[in-house]
């Protein structure tokens, strides 16, 4: 681990809480997370990054640093959590933009060790009304995606929900490849497929496209 990425970010992690006048329960929060941060950096430092893993997650929970997404994610990343490394490296990207703590360099290492993990997950470009409410496999996303989601190779089923109708359609993502998957609410009736019958996309090389029109779940 980079430990002068660690400390130049470390000294202002309880600023925001202070300033904002939290109760002393937010502080105490805060003082165990930063324990649990410190405990990751030596486990990480003695080769331990299973255990550290476990330790950032603990400290990201309370707040998203960029010193603890940036270490959390280079942690999934050695343990193999490759889906999770690559949202925590985006996490960090973007609440670095803004943080003049975080040089260049450090923003450059975080991309390229996210180009890294891309080519071990598939990704899905999904494009749907703004409005929509999407799932990946049963999961809710929290908002609509404006990037492509990171997914383990192999078939998925993406939903979308908009004013009672519901659009679906199964794609097959490569590793290290992006599907494309439209779900239109535009055109025609809801028609309900039928049993064991979907959509397919298989990805023949960096992008494919997968289109649901008039699809029901």
């Amino acid at each position: 681990m980079r430990r002068h990425l660690i400390f130049a970010c470390m000294m202002s992690l309880a600023t925001p809480i202070a300033l904002e006048g939290t109760a002393r329960a937010n502080d105490a929060a805060v003082a165990e997370a930063q324990a649990r941060f410190q405990e990751g950096l030596d486990l990480a430092d003695a080769g331990k990054h299973e255990a550290a893993r476990l330790k950032f997650q603990q400290a990201v929970a309370v707040f998203k640093a960029p010193a603890v997404l940036y270490n959390l994610a280079r942690s999934e990343q050695l343990t193999g959590h490759d889906l999770e490394a690559l949202e925590h490296y985006r996490q960090f990207l973007k609440a670095a933009a803004t943080d003049p703590k975080i040089t260049d360099a450090m923003r450059e290492k975080a991309k390229q060790n996210a180009a890294e993990v891309s080519k071990k997950v598939g990704q899905i470009d999904i494009e749907v009304p703004s409005a929509a409410k999407v799932s990946i496999d049963g999961r809710p996303l929290e908002e609509t995606p404006r990037e492509p989601v990171p997914v383990a190779p192999g078939s998925h089923k993406i939903e979308a929900s908009l004013d009672g109708r519901v659009r679906s359609v199964v794609v097959e993502c490569s590793a290290g490849a992006v599907t494309k998957a439209k779900l239109d609410f535009d055109s025609g009736p809801i028609v309900e497929p039928p049993p064991g019958e979907s959509s397919r996309g298989w990805s023949t090389g960096r992008i494919v496209t997968v289109s649901a029109l008039s699809v029901g779940a």
